[in-house]
């Protein structure tokens, strides 16, 4: 899984790609950490998926995590999220939580 990830004012974005799996989302976990202790004042999180394959349950308590996180202070987007991942966001029930676009 490769992890991009762009600061453009109070937004940050991440662009994913490949399979997230429980190494991957420990990894991802980190990089969002980092980006925000790094930047203050994100009140916009766009998660990119448009080249995202899979993602495992790991994966899946860090999008909750970072839904948590953003809960009153402001929003997370998720953006390209193909049948397979949408699928499994689906039947965890987390979909409630983001914004998927």
């Amino acid at each position: 899984m490769t992890i991009q990830k762009e600061i453009d004012g109070n937004k940050l974005t991440f662009i994913i790609s490949g399979e997230m799996d429980t190494p991957a989302a420990a990894r991802f976990k980190k990089e969002y950490r980092d980006a925000m202790s790094e930047s203050t004042g994100i009140t916009e999180l766009v998660l990119d998926f448009t080249e995202l394959d899979f993602i495992v349950s790991s994966g899946l308590r860090v999008l909750l995590e970072m839904a948590r996180d953003m809960n009153g202070k402001g929003t997370i987007s998720t953006v390209g999220v193909n049948d397979r991942v949408m699928e499994t966001i689906n039947m965890t029930g987390i979909a409630q939580y983001l914004n998927i676009i």
